[in-house]
């Protein structure tokens, strides 16, 4: 998101909080790791002095914020604040009390439209950060033409015939013990990715490895997931990148079967491994459909696009936003 604003002439004040910590936050990571992820934290006179604090992910980082800022001075922060949360609050793994933010924030996005119209926030599509997930590692380089050379090297590079790139939680587990059996003969892969370095998390290099991954895989098929309600940001990663999605459908699922994608039934495994085994093997069919599905992607679900509605929203009230939006 910082570099998507930075690119759109904003000047921005990033802070990076690591999001797989819950609990007490000087207990989950130790003095040490606590104090150097506040030293790169800003400071509260720094976020004081900004136009808008934006936040991803506040369901995951609000122990942080409360433990670097307290709860009383981040409220009283005369700055506009805006969350922007991932999750469903119908999400069964974990219980999301969307609630006790009402009054940390001053806008609220949410990605899905019932607790949008539930918690009195707005409803906000996906967006994907496109100059990261694209179907050319060179595309937009000056000298490099995404032509017929650049498409029969793509194809080359694409050494995964079928997988699955995410988190492996149990459903996702359950899912793959009934559709693996049925395809002895696919070489399917299923893993997370993640880098780290001594430093923690390395977010934009874990980004820009699983866009490699992506680019890599023939046919990408979306597992369940634990968002049952809404299109988690996956499937729309994978048409960035320009490869061929198979997904499952949810209530708010944009893209047409056939079209950008193949959407499948998950209680119907058997059906799943026989899309897998036929996009395999018919490659112009499959380009097409990733083709279609890149370019909807690319037309309507661009992270700076998205970022210009929400900064509109908040120059209402902001003289100097307005200036440079």
């Amino acid at each position: 998101m910082a570099d998507t604003l930075q690119s759109m002439g904003h000047e921005v004040l990033e802070g990076t909080i690591p999001t797989d910590a819950h609990g007490a936050v000087v207990q989950q990571v130790g003095h040490a790791e606590y104090q150097r992820i506040r030293a790169k934290m800003p400071t509260l006179e720094g976020l004081e002095s900004c136009e808008a604090i934006l936040v991803a992910g506040p369901e995951y980082v609000a122990m942080w914020l409360n433990t670097l800022y307290g709860n009383e001075q981040w409220r009283k922060l005369k700055v506009c604040r805006v969350a922007f949360y991932l999750e469903s609050s119908k999400r069964p793994d974990t219980r999301l009390r969307y609630e006790v933010f009402a009054d940390w924030f001053d806008m609220h996005y949410f990605p899905d439209p019932e607790d949008a119209a539930r918690l009195g926030g707005k409803h906000i599509k996906c967006s994907i950060d496109l100059a990261m997930f694209k179907p050319c590692l060179f595309q937009g380089q000056a000298g490099h033409k995404c032509d017929q050379v650049c498409y029969d090297r793509r194809m080359a590079e694409k050494k995964y015939e079928a997988a699955f790139v995410g988190t492996l939680y149990p459903k996702r587990m359950e899912f793959l013990s009934r559709l693996l059996p049925l395809m002895p003969d696919v070489d399917f892969r299923a893993n997370g990715i993640a880098v780290r370095d001594l430093g923690g998390e390395c977010q934009r290099e874990w980004a820009e490895l699983l866009a490699k991954n992506i680019r890599q895989i023939k046919v990408h098929v979306a597992l369940p997931s634990n968002n049952a309600s809404i299109t988690v940001s996956r499937p729309f990663e994978t048409m960035a990148c320009g490869t061929f999605l198979l997904t499952y459908n949810t209530p708010n699922n944009p893209f047409r079967d056939g079209v950008h994608c193949r959407i499948y039934d998950p209680e119907k495994p058997q059906e799943l491994a026989h899309l897998i085994r036929y996009y395999i093997a018919h490659e112009d069919e499959r380009e097409a459909i990733a083709r279609a599905g890149c370019e909807e992607v690319s037309r309507n679900y661009s992270l700076r696009d998205r970022l210009a509605e929400v900064l509109d929203s908040i120059a209402q009230s902001s003289p100097a936003l307005r200036r440079i939006s």
